[in-house]
């Protein structure tokens, strides 16, 4: 790869696209309301605003700022003005809440902080126990807090901007990815990172001018924002960024937005073959979709979605090292093959080499430097152990076949993926441990038709009785996404011979007739008689 493809800093790419000169345009859809549409241009106005009002607060190059905001041109501008202040963007879930979005607020320590009015109570919530001064700014609405800037005051005065010297290898931002033993962790990602990450995402969906980027997915994710926005920026496109993946939209709003590409996951693509898939739906522009994993049968999606799909392997730790090339014919089932921009082994766990066609660990480093991440935040004990021998050690099963193709073959860590969201199974399990009624608990995945994964929770020695006082507990404290589907209650949980709870045991199991649906449960308790 030429170095002038990935020696940027982030929001160059931007520059990238108004030097297309492509006259393109960036959409923001919001249900009940009417869309939005901006220029690159004013993108790049309105970034600079954000840029100079963060100077004017005081904030110094390498500064973080914490972003806790759904789809919005306000995210958009505040990631990319927060880069050109020479800042460190941190955006997060907004599903995070409780001593998850403690953690993080405490581990990130960032003097600014851009919340969304709904998000604001549990922010202020999460600052208090984590004793962090910052200067707050609240979007989407009025304040709850008096003498807290909005975002419209907060950008308001016209300050100058004084461009700031930065690197490639400088810090943009930094991605949580879940943590497979232990809370999650901050990726450290450069700015040579994240434009090497747009431009391998660029291999596989090349993005042209004319292309317009339909984007369902949150952008504080990695996929959205560096295998969509960041790639379509850079070439020129036109963008449309609804606020959120909604199944009964999702198909008018590809056609009235005249969308070429998208971006789906396979939860999405369950979701609305199980809502049913008309011949009017099928009625769009759409050419061709990035779905993660990738469909059973590419023929088969092609002729129920009316669109072409292509996959890729990517990882919040490195970016995209694998990916069907455009226009190139894959086999079924491949998450992708290299990309010469990534070196790849498949090993076992002594890091020897497999036999051609058996599963192994996937392992992998870059062929070109500043491109991997920086580290993991605050912890080098993580980023010594994923690497080591000279290679990123994935967690990932792989395997390849003859004609280099790779199939993925499960994760080898302690983490969920829910729905296009990874939970750390240690995570829920500190959770659980904190309630009173709780001593011992194992988290492990169960298959999902729709999510891939859900959440089962064994509890040992627990009463039935305290299981929505749990329920209750384990809303207030993670992600909705991460709150156990499931839950077992049983009388001891099994334990290898050195005594620690035997996880694969537990994982061969699967939903049984003593299996507690939480959805269930609480129906039951709603229709019960007071």
């Amino acid at each position: 790869m030429n170095p002038s493809a990935w020696r940027h800093l982030l929001h160059e790419l931007l520059t990238g696209g108004i030097d297309s000169k492509s006259g393109s345009t960036i959409e923001f859809l919001e249900p009940g309301q009417p869309s939005e549409t901006y220029t690159y241009s004013r993108i790049q106005a309105l970034a600079t605003r954000v840029a100079a009002s963060l100077q004017a607060a005081g904030l110094s190059k390498g500064d973080r700022v914490l972003v806790m905001l759904d789809n919005s041109v306000e995210l958009v501008i505040t990631i990319l003005g927060i880069s050109l202040a020479g800042g460190v963007s941190v955006p997060i879930n907004t599903a995070t809440r409780g001593s998850s979005l403690e953690y993080l607020v405490r581990q990130v320590s960032s003097r600014y902080v851009f919340v969304s009015s709904e998000m604001e109570e549990l922010y202020d919530e999460a600052l208090g126990k984590a004793g962090v001064e910052t200067l707050s700014v609240t979007v989407g609405g009025p304040s709850r807090r008096a003498g807290r800037m909005t975002f419209d005051e907060f950008v308001g005065p016209d300050h100058p901007f004084t461009p700031v010297g930065q690197d490639p290898e400088d810090a943009a931002c930094i991605l949580y990815t879940s943590g497979s033993t232990g809370p999650p962790k901050g990726v450290i990602c450069s700015h040579g990172m994240m434009t090497a990450w747009a431009h391998n995402a660029n291999l596989v969906m090349d993005y042209q001018p004319k292309d317009r980027v339909f984007i369902a997915l949150p952008v504080f994710h990695a996929n959205a924002l560096c295998c969509a926005l960041l790639p379509a920026l850079k070439t020129g496109a036109s963008i449309i960024i609804s606020q959120r993946f909604s199944a009964r939209a999702f198909f008018s709003d590809l056609r009235e937005t005249r969308a070429t590409t998208v971006n789906l996951l396979g939860t999405m693509e369950a979701i609305l073959r199980k809502r049913g898939i008309s011949q009017d739906d099928r009625s769009h522009s759409v050419e061709r979709a990035l779905v993660i994993p990738a469909p059973i049968s590419q023929n088969e999606f092609a002729d129920t979605f009316g669109m072409k799909a292509t996959t890729l392997y990517g990882l919040t730790d490195s970016g995209i090292p694998l990916g069907v090339p455009a226009g190139t014919a894959w086999p079924d089932g491949t998450c992708g093959r290299p990309n010469g921009v990534w070196e790849t082994a498949v090993v076992d766990e002594n890091d020897l080499p497999v036999s051609p066609g058996e599963p192994g660990f996937l392992l992998i480093r870059p062929n070109l430097p500043g491109i991997m991440m920086l580290g993991y935040l605050d912890n080098p004990d993580a980023t010594i152990k994923d690497w080591r021998n000279l290679w990123f050690h994935t967690s990932d099963r792989v395997r390849v076949d003859e004609e280099g193709w790779f199939y993925f073959a499960g994760r080898s860590s302690d983490s969920i993926r829910r729905g296009g969201e990874n939970i750390s199974a240690l995570e829920v399990e500190e959770v659980l441990n904190n309630h009173p009624a709780v001593t011992h608990s194992a988290v492990v995945p169960v298959t999902s038709e729709i999510y891939g994964q859900e959440v089962l929770a064994f509890l040992e020695g627990v009463d039935q009785g305290e299981l929505s006082s749990i329920i209750d507990h384990c809303v207030e404290n993670l992600p909705y996404f991460a709150v156990p589907r499931y839950f077992e209650l049983i009388d001891e949980l099994p334990r290898t011979p050195s005594e620690k709870i035997d996880k694969p045991l537990l994982k061969a199991r699967s939903v049984s007739s003593a299996t507690i649906d939480r959805g269930e449960l609480r129906r039951a308790s709603a229709q019960s008689p007071t």
